[in-house]
C-alpha cells in the first residue's frame, strides 16, 4: 500500500512537471511558467522565485509563441483564457524579477551623431557682393561669389531622457554642433579659369533641452514608433576658422592651393531653438531629421555693421540604452 502510494505521488509530480507551460519570447528567451490568462494585449502567467510564487505578464508583441504542456501554439492562434485563473495583482509587477518592469523605464541615456548642412541667414547676398567686389579689386578677376552652407559636417551629442508617461519625455543633453557658411565663385584671367571656395567654421557645443512627444507605448515596447521633440539650445563658440581654397586650370595643367586662419568678430553666446522629428524602437535606434535656428546674431557688437544668423538642417542616429 505504501509502494503503491509512493508511485502516485512520483506520477502526480511528473505529470505537473510535464505539463508545464512554456513561453518563447521575440528574442528567443524561454520562460517556464504557468499561463493563468490571456487577453487582447497581454499574457498573465505565474513564475517561480525560491519557491514563491510571482505574477507577472508580457505584452503579445513581445512573445513568439506558447506550449501548453502538451503542444505548441501560436500567439495569434492562442484563444482566450480569461476565466483560466486568478488576474494579476498591481503590486506583483513590482518585483524584482517581474519580465514586464523593463516596459516602464523611466530613465534612459541617448546617444547620437549624424551630419548637417549649416548655414547663416541675414545678410549674406549683400556679402557675397562685398566678396565679389574685394577680389576683383585684389585679383581684377570677377568671381560673382554665391552663398552656400557648410557641406554635412559631423555633429555628435549625448544626453538623458525622464519618461514622464511612456509619451511624454523630457530631455537633456550637450553636443559638439558645428555652424558655419561657404561662398563659392569663379572666374577667368588670362586663359586660366579659377575657382575660389571660402569657409567659414564655427562650430558651438550645445546644451539642448527640451521635450519629446512619440507613439511609445509601454504595453508594446517592442513595437517602431513616431515622435516630434523641440526646445531650446544655449551654444557657446569653441572653433572659428576661415578656410580658403584655390583651384586654377588652363585646359592642360592644373594647380591648388588653400589656407586656414582664425576667423575674428564671432560672438562667444548664442541661443538656438530647435525642432525634430524621428522615427525608432524603444531600447534600440531612431533615426531624426532636425532644424535648429540661432536668435543671436553672429557677428559681435561694433566688428560689422551686417548681421548672420546661424542655421542647420541635419539628420541623426540615435541610440537608446
Amino acid at each position: 500500500m505504501k509502494k503503491a502510494c509512493f508511485v502516485l505521488i512520483i506520477l502526480t509530480f511528473t505529470l505537473s512537471v510535464s505539463a508545464q507551460d512554456l513561453i518563447i519570447r521575440t528574442n528567443g528567451d524561454s520562460i517556464g511558467c504557468k499561463i493563468t490568462r490571456i487577453d487582447t494585449s497581454e499574457v498573465y502567467f505565474i513564475i517561480f522565485d525560491n519557491g514563491a510564487e510571482v505574477n507577472t505578464s508580457l505584452g503579445k508583441s513581445e512573445i513568439r509563441s506558447m506550449q501548453f504542456g502538451a503542444g505548441e501554439m501560436k500567439q495569434e492562434n492562442v484563444p482566450a483564457m480569461n476565466n483560466a485563473g486568478p488576474s494579476v495583482s498591481p503590486d506583483a509587477t513590482q518585483t524584482t524579477k517581474n519580465l514586464s518592469a523593463a516596459k516602464k523605464k523611466r530613465v534612459e541615456g541617448i546617444f547620437y551623431f549624424g551630419c548637417g548642412l549649416p548655414a547663416w541667414q541675414g545678410d549674406i547676398y549683400a556679402y557675397a557682393d562685398e566678396l565679389t567686389l574685394a577680389m576683383y579689386d585684389e585679383t581684377g578677376i570677377d568671381f560673382n561669389f554665391k552663398p552656400g552652407p557648410r557641406i554635412f559636417p559631423m555633429d555628435v551629442g549625448l544626453g538623458l531622457g525622464i519618461n514622464i508617461t511612456s509619451w511624454f519625455t523630457l530631455q537633456a543633453g550637450v553636443e559638439l554642433s558645428p555652424k558655419g557658411m561657404t561662398y563659392r565663385g569663379k572666374g577667368s584671367y588670362d586663359e586660366i579659369d579659377y575657382r575660389m571656395r571660402i569657409t567659414y567654421k564655427t562650430n558651438y557645443i550645445e546644451i539642448p533641452v527640451g521635450i519629446m512627444l512619440s507613439t511609445r507605448s509601454w504595453d508594446r515596447p517592442g513595437e517602431r514608433f513616431f515622435y516630434i521633440k523641440g526646445g531650446v539650445a544655449p551654444a557657446y563658440n569653441v572653433m572659428a576658422k576661415t578656410r580658403v581654397y584655390v583651384y586654377a586650370t588652363d585646359g592642360y595643367d592644373s594647380d591648388s592651393d588653400s589656407d586656414t586662419s582664425d576667423l575674428d568678430g564671432i560672438a562667444k553666446r548664442d541661443l538656438c531653438g530647435y525642432a525634430a522629428v524621428g522615427f525608432g524602437k524603444k531600447g534600440g535606434t531612431a533615426i531624426e531629421f532636425k532644424y535648429e535656428k540661432g536668435t543671436e546674431t553672429i557677428m559681435t557688437s561694433g566688428y560689422s555693421d551686417m548681421t548672420f544668423y546661424n542655421t542647420s538642417y541635419s539628420v541623426n542616429l540615435v541610440f537608446y540604452f
